[in-house]
């Protein structure tokens, strides 16, 4: 992922764990973490994602975040939280963000999705390490010199669009619920928590391209995950009307 970033830019190899929508088991953390002998790298940050899976928005609850991070913690880890949709975690969990992140060394969210900005996203870790932070930023040619009017944005976004997020929610459950009394394969509608509805077409008689290019002619623009699988997303602008027109769509299109 990232076209090898983490290699190519910070020299560290990472050692991906398979999961359970999101949750490692914790036999199999404490198996990868390596020893420290001459031959082997040695490990230093346990990464998650909350919500999981780009293609599916599962949010991990509170009490799996902090075991984890204190497990990560007892073989002194970083833990670091690719958070960038984590108000969409914390609208479906009811909780707020401070209580669900509270064991996380280093984490990062997006100004630019769930909360609507048009560009950026935030680091948030210790004093020194965001100083260690701006440095690398500046060295990779990310520093910025007029940045104030992103910034500007993404205040905006903090300050007014978290409590709308709910509202993305229910039109994506909306929207599972009756793609799914249409054809129940199409959808799992318990696996639809946050903004994100993954459309499953084994069975249909087309498949993820063909869907999504059909798509395009109502104006509906989908991602295709892979030749049989479709992800929808909703977002601010998405309206109730609009859930209606892709549903009548999409029916149109498989029957």
């Amino acid at each position: 992922m990232e076209t090898g970033g983490l290699a190519a830019l910070s020299g560290v190899q990472a050692r991906p764990l398979r999961s359970s929508n999101g949750q490692f088991d914790f036999p199999d953390v404490q198996r990868a973490i390596r020893n420290r002998g001459i031959q082997l790298p040695i490990t230093r940050v346990l990464c998650l994602e909350n919500t999981y899976d780009l293609n599916l928005g599962i949010p991990l609850s509170q009490a799996y975040m902090s075991e984890i991070s204190k497990l990560a913690h007892k073989y002194d880890l970083l833990v670091y939280l690719d958070g960038a949709r984590i108000f969409n975690a914390v609208t479906a969990l009811k909780i707020g963000p401070k209580l669900l992140c509270q064991g996380i060394d280093v984490m990062q969210f997006s100004l630019c999705k769930g909360l609507s900005a048009p560009v950026g996203a935030v680091l948030l870790g210790t004093k020194d390490f965001i100083k260690q932070a701006r440095k690398v930023r500046q060295r990779i040619g990310g520093g910025m010199a007029q940045a104030g009017h992103m910034a500007a944005a993404g205040i905006v976004a903090l300050q007014t669009m978290v409590d709308r997020i709910q509202d993305d929610h229910f039109n994506a459950k909306r929207l599972a619920i009756e793609l799914a009394k249409f054809n129940e394969s199409l959808v799992n509608v318990e696996k639809t928590l946050t903004n994100i509805v993954q459309i499953n077409l084994k069975g249909a008689n087309l498949n993820a391209f063909d869907l999504a290019n059909a798509l395009l002619g109502y104006g509906i623009k989908v991602k295709v995950v892979d030749p049989m699988t479709c992800r929808l997303v909703t977002h601010w602008g998405i309206t109730a009307s609009d859930i209606d027109e892709t549903i009548d769509a999409i029916k149109t299109i498989l029957r």
